[in-house]
């Protein structure tokens, strides 16, 4: 009889994403070379795939399962090659416009995702932004040789097709007065200045405590974590004045709760899924190579350093190193010979040291015979090294509805 051992939750990569994307099925779409839907999944949860692909300081990598044998798999990098050679998202119309106003300031990363959800929700959205031009800590944070102006510009362009007006050259000098003009809700997402390691320094500080909201001992807003409000009604924040200096992907993901909040203080459900791409049914057989290294990205000559895309072959070929750590791993005994090959390798991964008796995967011997039972410890995490380096076609990942039904 097969046993099947599921994935007690998401992926490592996607729970260590802020915006929570799902890294395995965008890279398994990369590895079968459809780069539209690829892409489509990513932009499920952010509405600046390029960007992140350029810029994001990936925390996903850090969590990577590949990391317990080799080089973690090359996900920004891989998110990037989808964003150029994928096909834009075709995005439906916003919903019918609601009677409810939303001010925003600051045209970060927080801020504009802010106003990209409210906007597809039907709400009026006004973004006002200081600077002559709009991007935040993408545009002034971020080396241009990282991430070129021509795609943060192009994105941004594509973001404010959700309808919202941004209106630049504005510094909102009173809260009240956008209260007095009928906004229903204000977002505060100035940001803080790269400079500075905590929150809101000098004129910044002051200015805020002006507009009567509380700062924190390191200058940050005081804000709800479940809501993101402020200690004024109506007034919520979002971005790196929350939090000091983070990274683009956590204002993203900080944008995005912001946006379920106020939808829901305006009287909505707080619903900002987007589905591009159909449901995902079986997916078939798939052990990763054994001997392939991570793809490094190809960069310019060393008087400019940039980094490249990924050229076709190689993103195909790293997205294959992928343990696709979200699909449950299927064990036939029938198979098996007793090796423990699997359970040595797991037990290098998880102890560094060869010791089957501390391996996650137990292979006993059924009454002296030829046959075997095959169990996973609890301590388990679903990380499929066993199956990397089974070859016997014992373990497999799998996930197949028929297969399932046998145990």
């Amino acid at each position: 009889m097969l046993t099947i051992k599921q994935p007690t939750g998401m992926a490592p990569c996607q729970k260590a994403c802020p915006a929570h994307i799902d890294v395995p099925r965008y890279i398994r779409l990369i590895a079968q070379g459809d780069f539209d839907q690829a892409l489509a999944v990513i932009r499920e949860k952010i509405p600046f795939p390029s960007v992140c692909g350029y810029a994001c300081m990936q925390p996903c990598e850090s969590s990577c399962n590949t990391k317990l044998i080799d080089d973690p798999i090359a996900i920004r990098a891989l998110k990037r090659f989808a964003a150029e050679k994928g096909k834009p998202v075709e995005v439906e119309p916003p919903a019918p416009r609601t009677d409810k106003k939303v001010a925003i300031t600051g045209a970060g990363p927080a801020g504009l995702t802010t106003a990209y959800y409210l906007s597809r929700l039907g709400h009026t959205i006004t973004v006002f932004e200081a600077q002559p031009q709009p991007g935040g800590m993408m545009r002034w944070g971020i080396p241009k040789k990282r991430l070129p102006e021509n795609i943060l510009d192009a994105e941004i362009e594509a973001v404010k097709a959700a309808g919202f007006e941004l209106r630049t050259n504005v510094k909102v000098e009173s809260l009240d007065e956008l209260q007095r003009q009928g906004y229903d809700a204000v977002l505060v997402s100035t940001g803080v200045p790269r400079k500075t390691s905590v929150g809101l320094m000098g004129k910044d500080a002051e200015a805020v405590r002006n507009w009567g909201l509380t700062l924190s001992n390191d200058n940050t807003l005081k804000i709800d974590s479940e809501t993101t409000a402020t200690n004024i009604e109506g007034v919520f924040a979002a971005g790196d004045v929350t939090t000091g200096p983070t990274s683009i992907i956590n204002a993203i993901a900080s944008g995005r709760k912001a946006a379920i909040a106020i939808d829901k203080y305006l009287g909505g459900n707080g619903d900002i899924t987007e589905t591009f791409t159909p449901q995902e049914g079986d997916v078939e057989f798939f052990i990763p190579p054994l001997t392939l290294n991570r793809v490094a990205p190809p960069r310019e000559p060393a008087s400019k350093g940039a980094e490249q895309t990924l050229s076709e072959d190689a993103a195909i070929a790293e997205a294959g190193r992928c343990l696709r750590c979200d699909i449950p791993i299927v064990a036939n005994p029938d198979n098996c010979c007793g090796c423990l090959t699997c359970a040595f390798m797991c037990s290098l991964s998880n102890t560094g040291t060869f010791n089957i008796d501390r391996s996650h995967i137990q292979i006993e011997r059924i009454r002296g015979g030829a046959e075997y039972k095959i169990t996973f410890a609890d301590e388990c995490i679903n990380c499929g090294i066993c199956a990397r380096y089974c070859t016997h076609d014992v373990l497999r990942r799998e996930r197949i509805r028929e297969a399932l039904k046998c145990n």
